[in-house]
């Protein structure tokens, strides 16, 4: 369901708004979506909520800015399944809310108009231990297959999906093995300017990547910048094309 809506919104030229989570697994899940829509000319845009003024999960003031910029769509990343009053605001002011989240869910599940999360009480997905970077990976995946573009798409981008799942310390095991291994490969390409400034300020230049060492010194430096003000600075990190900017 959310990947009709999605290829609907690709066909008619419609804005997507993405709204992510202030944590590394949120900004890159964030930053994700952000490139691979980017790469499809989607009409891309992103939201990172403020930490201390807005807190955890979707809030209407992120609505707001959906509504504001013209969207059709807002997609949460690594948040929404418990955000109940917030979606159903944004469905009364004509947005479809497409939740991704990993995050276990109450019984009852907000009133959004698709919901991709392994751990719904219903789903029968048979890996549960996806973060929220991950479930929007495998979106994209799925994007790319019906659809009929190249997956190559998704997985060009799996370096940063690899900083969601090191930062959420999910089990490096099935599916997240595969992604890592393949993440960590295109880290060493040095493909994305932004992780490429974070190697060479973190110590890692020329060095051996491991999910240990991104976990040290990689995505602590991304987890700062909720910390210390405005979140939505780690996603314009790892989505700029201008390394002197990344620097």
């Amino acid at each position: 369901r959310a990947v009709d809506r999605i290829l609907i919104a690709i066909t008619k030229k419609q804005t997507i708004l993405i709204f992510g989570d202030y944590d590394v697994d949120g900004t890159s899940s964030a930053a994700f979506l952000t490139l691979f829509f980017r790469s499809l000319d989607v009409d891309i845009h992103y939201y990172i909520p403020s930490r201390e003024k807005e807190g955890y999960g979707l809030s209407n003031q992120g609505v707001d800015y959906a509504k504001y910029i013209g969207a059709h769509i807002l997609i949460t990343c690594d948040c929404g399944i418990v955000d109940y009053n917030e979606v159903t605001y944004a469905s009364k002011i004509g947005l479809d809310v497409i939740v991704t989240d990993h995050h276990k869910p109450a019984k009852k599940l907000p009133k959004a108009y698709a919901i991709v999360n392994p751990n719904r009480q219903d789903c029968c997905y048979p890996f549960k231990g996806l973060c929220g970077a991950g479930v929007a990976f495998k979106l994209g995946l799925a994007i790319c297959k019906k659809g009929g573009y190249d997956p190559a798409i998704a997985w060009n981008h799996s370096d940063v999906v690899t900083l969601g799942i090191a930062a959420d310390l999910v089990p490096i095991k099935d599916e997240n093995r595969v992604i890592v291994h393949q993440g960590i490969k295109q880290i060493e390409k040095k493909t994305n300017p932004g992780i490429t400034a974070l190697l060479r300020t973190g110590g890692l230049w020329g060095k051996e990547i491991t999910v240990g060492k991104l976990v040290f010194w990689i995505t602590p430096k991304i987890n700062a910048a909720g910390r210390l003000g405005n979140a939505s600075r780690a996603v314009k990190l790892l989505t700029t094309q201008n390394p002197v900017f990344a620097m």
